[in-house]
């Protein structure tokens, strides 16, 4: 899938007078860059690398909140992939597909890491598996089993617009058997998505890149949804608009995040759902990246935003969470360097929240 766009960064000067929030780096990891992209996973208050040789040689010697969990260079481990599932349950570590950093092949294999055992494991899947795909969403049942939604299911070199998905699939971790569990009133087939599970039996999806709800053709798309996991069913929060108007209260004032894709998303210690960065649609062929930061309350249903001072311009991270109170800390951020080109730094950013 290949879809050209101008990039557009947006400066809100009117916006200056306001109370700004700033990034800032906290750690470096030295000067090197990646060969390949890491995958990195976040559990309690340790964060998770695996890579390849030189990914782990950035990494060393980086203290106890930091855990190396391989390298891509044994082969018996996975190999190092991009837009791939991850999860993490109590057990270990979960990763599903993507499309290989070596060969650009979609993958539909699925691996464990074992906190106990320190060690990956390929998993030998019982009956019918989903099919190759990259940009899928998931999220974790009260069972501690694995849920996979959508995803993009054809080759990325294709020039094809693609063959999206909104198929619901289950990992029953016990019987090591994926479980179809397709909805007709599930949202449109899309890749790139937020998915949010403050708790098990309620997971919220927004936005993404796919199909529109009358599938007359692939664009970016603003809807937001919840879904229910304990009755099985889905029910629109928001319904999108062509029109960027209709993402405009009042005055001006914005009440929800608008067009949306590969936007990184995280949840606070009260349930309530973040959003930041990602790419953000102005027409079909400009993309603006945006200084706020969203939070849905879930409590009242609202959405409200930061605007944090766009110095670095970010576009994305390859992890983020929120560990203390109004501090959100970022790792491996994609962000415009000197040469005007985007490119993931080995830095850890900190970011404190202005009430």
């Amino acid at each position: 899938m290949r879809v050209k766009f101008t990039v557009i960064l947006i400066f809100l000067f009117h916006l200056s007078a306001l109370a700004q929030s700033r990034w800032e780096t906290t750690k470096v990891y030295g000067k090197e860059s990646f060969k390949s992209a890491p995958l990195l996973w976040q559990y309690k208050d340790k964060v998770f690398l695996y890579a390849d040789k030189s990914g782990v040689e950035i990494f060393k010697e980086q203290g106890d909140d930091h855990m190396f969990v391989g390298s891509a260079d044994e082969k018996s481990n996975p190999v190092i992939r991009i837009d791939a599932l991850k999860w993490v349950t109590d057990q270990g570590l979960w990763l599903f597909g993507g499309v290989s950093s070596t060969s650009n092949e979609l993958l539909n294999d699925l691996w464990f890491y074992s906190f106990k055992a320190s060690k990956w494991q390929k998993i030998e899947v019982k009956g019918k598996i989903p099919g190759p795909r990259r940009g899928a969403g998931g999220w974790i049942d009260e069972k501690q089993n694995l849920y996979l939604f959508g995803g993009f299911l054809d080759s990325p070199l294709t020039e094809r617009s693609g063959n999206f998905s909104n198929e619901i699939w289950c990992f029953n971790t016990l019987e090591n058997e994926w479980i179809d569990k397709s909805n007709i009133n599930s949202p449109s087939a899309r890749v790139d998505m937020a998915i949010w599970s403050p708790n098990p039996a309620e997971i919220y999806l927004y936005g993404g890149f796919g199909y529109d709800k009358d599938y007359k053709g692939s664009r970016v798309l603003a809807d937001f949804w919840r879904y229910n996991s304990t009755r099985g069913e889905w029910e629109e929060m928001s319904k999108e608009s062509h029109s960027i108007e209709r993402v405009l209260g009042e005055g001006g004032k914005i009440i929800y995040p608008g067009y949306r894709v590969k936007a990184k998303h995280w949840i606070d210690g009260d349930g309530n759902l973040w959003l930041a960065f990602g790419q953000s649609i102005i027409s079909s062929e400009k993309i603006s990246i945006e200084p706020f930061i969203w939070k849905y309350d879930t409590k009242k249903g609202i959405w409200s935003y930061t605007y944090v001072a766009n110095d670095p311009i970010i576009e994305s991270a390859e992890l983020i969470w929120m560990p203390l109170g109004n501090r959100i800390e970022m790792i491996f951020p994609n962000s415009l360097n000197k040469d005007f080109r985007f490119s993931v730094k080995p830095e850890l950013l900190q970011l404190n929240l202005k009430n």
